[in-house]
Protein backbone atom coordinates (compact mmCIF):
# COMPACT_ATOMS: atom_id res chain seq x y z
CA UNK A 1 0.00 0.00 0.00
CA UNK A 2 1.38 3.38 -1.04
CA UNK A 3 0.86 6.35 1.22
CA UNK A 4 2.49 9.12 -0.85
CA UNK A 5 1.31 9.70 -4.37
CA UNK A 6 4.10 10.71 -6.74
CA UNK A 7 3.64 13.94 -8.66
CA UNK A 8 3.35 13.61 -12.40
CA UNK A 9 6.73 14.38 -13.99
CA UNK A 10 5.62 17.74 -15.45
CA UNK A 11 4.28 18.96 -12.08
CA UNK A 12 7.50 17.91 -10.36
CA UNK A 13 9.55 19.88 -12.88
CA UNK A 14 7.36 22.97 -12.43
CA UNK A 15 7.59 22.72 -8.62
CA UNK A 16 11.38 22.36 -8.77
CA UNK A 17 11.60 25.33 -11.16
CA UNK A 18 9.58 27.53 -8.80
CA UNK A 19 11.84 26.61 -5.87
CA UNK A 20 14.97 27.38 -7.91
CA UNK A 21 13.58 30.72 -9.12
CA UNK A 22 12.87 31.79 -5.54
CA UNK A 23 16.30 30.63 -4.39
CA UNK A 24 18.08 32.57 -7.13
CA UNK A 25 15.81 35.61 -6.82
CA UNK A 26 16.45 35.91 -3.09
CA UNK A 27 20.21 35.69 -3.39
CA UNK A 28 22.52 38.59 -4.06
CA UNK A 29 24.17 36.96 -7.05
CA UNK A 30 26.86 35.28 -4.99
CA UNK A 31 28.41 38.49 -3.66
CA UNK A 32 29.72 37.77 -0.21
CA UNK A 33 28.87 40.45 2.34
CA UNK A 34 31.55 41.09 4.90
CA UNK A 35 32.09 42.50 8.38
CA UNK A 36 34.16 45.69 8.56
CA UNK A 37 35.74 47.03 11.76
CA UNK A 38 37.83 50.06 12.50
CA UNK A 39 38.18 53.34 14.35
CA UNK A 40 36.67 56.70 13.43
CA UNK A 41 38.82 59.73 14.23
CA UNK A 42 38.25 63.46 13.96
CA UNK A 43 41.28 65.76 14.10
CA UNK A 44 43.37 62.76 15.10
CA UNK A 45 41.20 61.87 18.13
CA UNK A 46 38.77 58.94 18.34
CA UNK A 47 35.17 60.06 17.82
CA UNK A 48 33.34 59.09 21.02
CA UNK A 49 29.84 58.52 19.63
CA UNK A 50 27.74 58.52 16.49
CA UNK A 51 26.36 56.30 13.80
CA UNK A 52 28.62 55.37 10.90
CA UNK A 53 26.78 54.92 7.59
CA UNK A 54 28.02 53.09 4.51
CA UNK A 55 26.22 53.51 1.19
CA UNK A 56 27.66 51.04 -1.25
CA UNK A 57 27.06 49.78 -4.76
CA UNK A 58 23.48 50.09 -5.98
CA UNK A 59 22.54 52.06 -2.86
CA UNK A 60 23.26 49.17 -0.46
CA UNK A 61 23.00 50.76 3.00
CA UNK A 62 24.52 49.53 6.25
CA UNK A 63 25.22 51.31 9.51
CA UNK A 64 26.79 50.75 12.89
CA UNK A 65 27.27 52.48 16.21
CA UNK A 66 30.52 54.28 17.00
CA UNK A 67 31.50 53.25 20.53
CA UNK A 68 33.01 55.52 23.19
CA UNK A 69 36.55 54.48 22.18
CA UNK A 70 35.91 55.38 18.52
CA UNK A 71 35.62 51.81 17.29
CA UNK A 72 32.85 50.41 15.13
CA UNK A 73 31.76 47.14 13.56
CA UNK A 74 29.39 46.92 10.61
CA UNK A 75 28.09 43.61 9.26
CA UNK A 76 26.62 42.79 5.84
CA UNK A 77 28.76 45.30 3.94
CA UNK A 78 28.73 44.87 0.17
CA UNK A 79 32.17 45.07 -1.48
CA UNK A 80 32.75 47.96 -3.87
CA UNK A 81 33.03 51.73 -3.82
CA UNK A 82 31.32 52.94 -0.65
CA UNK A 83 30.39 56.44 0.47
CA UNK A 84 30.61 57.24 4.17
CA UNK A 85 28.67 59.57 6.48
CA UNK A 86 28.51 60.04 10.24
CA UNK A 87 25.35 60.89 12.15
CA UNK A 88 25.63 62.36 15.60
CA UNK A 89 24.41 60.04 18.33
CA UNK A 90 20.92 60.77 19.67
CA UNK A 91 21.08 62.70 22.92
CA UNK A 92 18.93 61.92 25.90
CA UNK A 93 17.08 64.76 27.54
CA UNK A 94 16.57 62.77 30.72
CA UNK A 95 12.85 62.32 30.07
CA UNK A 96 12.97 58.70 31.21
CA UNK A 97 14.36 59.75 34.59
CA UNK A 98 10.97 60.66 36.02
CA UNK A 99 11.15 64.32 35.06
CA UNK A 100 14.59 64.90 36.51
CA UNK A 101 16.84 66.37 33.87
CA UNK A 102 20.43 65.40 34.41
CA UNK A 103 23.19 66.97 32.40
CA UNK A 104 25.16 64.47 30.35
CA UNK A 105 28.46 63.55 31.94
CA UNK A 106 30.30 64.53 28.76
CA UNK A 107 29.11 66.55 25.78
CA UNK A 108 29.53 64.48 22.58
CA UNK A 109 32.11 65.66 20.09
CA UNK A 110 30.72 67.90 17.37
CA UNK A 111 31.71 67.31 13.77
CA UNK A 112 31.19 69.60 10.77
CA UNK A 113 27.77 69.18 9.16
CA UNK A 114 29.33 68.13 5.83
CA UNK A 115 29.99 64.67 7.35
CA UNK A 116 26.26 64.10 8.01
CA UNK A 117 25.48 63.16 4.39
CA UNK A 118 27.21 60.78 1.99
CA UNK A 119 26.74 63.35 -0.79
CA UNK A 120 28.78 66.01 1.04
CA UNK A 121 31.15 64.10 3.32
CA UNK A 122 33.80 63.64 0.67
CA UNK A 123 34.66 60.23 2.14
CA UNK A 124 34.70 57.32 -0.28
CA UNK A 125 36.36 54.00 0.48
CA UNK A 126 36.80 50.83 -1.52
CA UNK A 127 35.62 47.72 0.29
CA UNK A 128 37.09 44.43 -0.92
CA UNK A 129 36.38 40.90 0.28
CA UNK A 130 39.66 41.08 2.21
CA UNK A 131 38.80 44.37 3.97
CA UNK A 132 38.57 43.72 7.71
CA UNK A 133 40.11 46.79 9.35
CA UNK A 134 39.09 50.15 7.92
CA UNK A 135 40.06 53.31 9.81
CA UNK A 136 37.90 56.34 8.95
CA UNK A 137 39.59 59.71 9.41
CA UNK A 138 37.50 62.87 9.31
CA UNK A 139 39.48 65.90 8.17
Amino acid sequence: MRIALPLPRSRAIVALSVVLIFAVGCSDGGTKKIVVRGTVTYNGQPLDSGILQFTGPNGAYTAGVIKADGTYEIADVMPGETKVAIQEAPRSDGSSSGGKHQAPSKEPQRIPSKFLDVKTSGITVTITPSTTNLPIELK
